[in-house]
């Protein structure tokens, strides 16, 4: 069984749709952290843990080019440090 659907196109709409060239923006709210890869590359690491029957603790917020992703992850990483910050605080009280 070949396990590699973004070869086929994910739109009859679109294609020339390829995921090798589109990028993901993934939030982990257990970790506080961002990650970021290729949407081919997030769909072969969801498709894996799927067939090993496991979680995934990471969750796609956005999917753009690069250039979207990184600005977006810009915005964001103030938010995660103040929640960083405030679970620290919480954590140091008596």
């Amino acid at each position: 069984m070949n396990t590699d659907i973004t070869t086929r196109p994910l739109f009859t709409a679109h294609p020339d749709f390829d995921a090798k060239k589109a990028w993901v923006l993934l939030w982990s709210h257990k970790q506080g952290l961002l990650h970021i890869e290729r949407l081919h590359d997030m769909f072969m690491s969801h498709m894996q843990a799927y067939h090993e029957d496991r979680t995934m603790e990471y969750i796609p917020l956005l999917i753009g080019d690069r250039e979207a992703i990184d600005a977006a992850a810009e915005t964001i990483r103030p938010t995660l440090h103040a929640r960083y910050d405030a679970k620290q605080a919480k954590r140091s009280r008596p």
